[in-house]
């Protein structure tokens, strides 16, 4: 996992994050802050000698998470990181390669001098040719793609310019090609503090009391006045939230995404058309035509074959406990996975929980989903050597497939 070096804002010392942490307290004035960026997260290559000359900062997007591929009547799923340059220099290297797993990685503060170039590709373009690689050497038609839990940062790579030649500002020596001709057509960031990270206090909005969570945490809590909250851009957000009841005298809670959605092109509103969808063995009832379903998607990073079968696995049981909007003393797993990219996986878990395949797989490209409403909401499980188990719902869930999501 790539190392960052933050510099408090309350004392000026050093700190240093693992690249997902968000949540941090400073070991020399104990401030505890969140951090929080308007787009995405921004850092820099150190360079050798930043006194030398006039640093000119390259951008790279780099990106990392779970793909999962809907083909014929199957999903596949695996994790992609990559870094590519983004900027149409072709005499910059194509990726980043090892540099940031090996360089401890710089946030852009107020005093980071040099010249920073916008960059010419978006993410999404960045996504496209990812699909195009992926679907390279695929023999089946694509019906249906998603990208979820993904990492989208911006590296900057620093360069000088020695006699018109780019010499890379990191190794102090120079790049392959003798000219650094196409500068001059690259937009300049006009204004560098959007660049920078905002830190947030990790005080409660609304009544002042210190909000928990884990340094990865992207939800964070306050056990006082029982309210959770998210970051945004003008500030933190509460968001709903509830525990649902479970047996044993120490649950350990897993967070989940609640959502309810609107499905255009599928006939899936109520918990009858979910058992038809899935063929499963059971006798339809009245009264689950009139029970409205939700989709149930982990609200943390976990390999995605696990990711998958446990967000199906709970869909499928639609947990019915009207749950508690008061935390306790049991240990919370962090929020690491955004709503937005939980509701990405709609379409993914409706192709999963599908029993007639053929029937549906064909229909994905015309299917649309539109989110309704949602909640965070907590699901007890009992801790039992190498597993979290929810008897209720018959699921077990290794923790070592928890601790593997922490590196997404």
């Amino acid at each position: 996992m790539w190392q960052i070096q933050h510099q408090c804002p309350q004392c000026g010392a050093p700190v240093i994050l693992d690249e997902t942490e968000r949540l941090f307290s400073c070991p020399f004035c104990r401030v505890r802050l969140y951090l929080a960026s308007r787009e995405c997260m921004n850092y820099i290559l150190p360079p050798a000698d930043s006194a030398a000359e006039e640093l000119l900062f390259i951008p790279y997007w780099r990106f990392k998470g779970m793909v999962f591929s809907c083909r014929e009547f199957s999903v596949s799923s695996k994790i992609i990181d990559m870094s590519r340059v983004a900027v149409p220099v072709n005499w910059m290297p194509y990726s980043l390669g090892i540099r940031p797993q090996a360089l401890k990685l710089r946030c852009i503060g107020p005093d980071t001098r040099g010249t920073f170039y916008k960059p010419g590709m978006s993410v999404t373009d960045i996504i496209s040719l990812l699909e195009g690689q992926l679907d390279a050497s695929a023999k089946a038609p694509l019906l249906h793609r998603a990208f979820i839990g993904e990492t989208a940062s911006m590296i900057f790579a620093p360069i000088v310019i020695k006699d018109a030649a780019p010499f890379d500002a990191v190794l102090n020596r120079p790049i392959a090609s003798p000219s650094a001709a196409g500068l001059d057509a690259l937009q300049q960031v006009e204004q560098k503090a959007a660049l920078q990270v905002t830190f947030i206090p990790c005080l409660c909005p609304a009544c002042g009391w210190n909000l928990e969570g884990e340094k990865e945490s992207i939800v964070l809590v306050c056990k006082n006045c029982h309210s959770a909250w998210h970051s945004s851009l003008s500030g933190l957000e509460k968001i709903a939230f509830a525990l649902l009841p479970g047996a044993g005298a120490a649950p350990y809670y897993l967070p989940f995404w609640k959502i309810q959605a609107g499905v255009a092109g599928l006939e899936l509103s109520s918990y009858a058309d979910l058992m038809k969808l899935s063929n499963a063995p059971v006798v339809i009832k009245k009264e689950m035509g009139e029970m409205e379903m939700s989709f149930w998607v982990p609200a943390f990073k976990i390999a995605p074959d696990v990711f998958l079968m446990v967000a199906q696995r709970i869909t499928m049981a639609q947990p019915r406990e009207d749950g508690k909007q008061q935390f306790t003393e049991a240990p919370l797993h962090p929020v690491t996975l955004p709503l937005r990219e939980a509701a990405e996986s709609i379409k993914v878990l409706i192709a999963q929980c599908a029993g007639a395949k053929k029937d549906v797989f064909p229909k994905l490209p015309e299917i649309s989903i539109q989110t309704k409403s949602s909640m965070l909401a907590y699901l007890p499980f009992t801790s039992s050597g190498s597993e979290f188990i929810n008897t209720g719902m018959h699921l077990s869930i290794n923790k070592n497939t928890l601790r593997f999501g922490t590196n997404l």
